[in-house]
């Protein structure tokens, strides 16, 4: 009998732990989209100087979201995050057409991170 009980406990951990860093790393992803999409609508409105702050404010939060994200996810899947973001900032600075495309990019990697790690039977199994 102390063996189910113990079985059950470490069940109820495991799926504990499961349900906590799906809505830790949810939060935190729809953070750091809603700081991409803020920095898109300044970009669009050719507000530069309140675009590049609006890109230092991102690089706290995706500093943020990969100190949090490591202890869940693995670093690789958050590697393309700094790479993308270090882009981005001088595109904005230029003047560049591309910057649109980079924050889509960055937008798309960031939900398919979430995506990715959803507890899913696919992803279970």
């Amino acid at each position: 009998m102390g063996r189910v009980k113990l079985s059950i406990a470490i069940l109820l951990l495991i799926l504990s732990y499961s349900i906590a860093s799906t809505f830790i790393i949810k939060h935190n992803t729809e953070k750091l989209i809603g700081a991409i999409e803020d920095t898109q609508q300044l970009v669009d409105q050719d507000r530069e100087k309140e675009a590049i702050e609006s890109m230092d404010r991102l690089y706290d939060i995706s500093e943020s979201y990969d100190d949090v994200a490591s202890i869940f996810i693995r670093s690789d899947k958050t590697s393309g995050i700094p790479t993308s973001l270090a882009r981005i900032k001088p595109l904005i600075k230029k003047d560049n057409d591309e910057v649109h495309a980079e924050l889509e990019s960055l937008k798309a990697l960031v939900k398919w991170i979430y995506k990715s790690e959803r507890p899913v039977c696919s992803n279970i199994l």
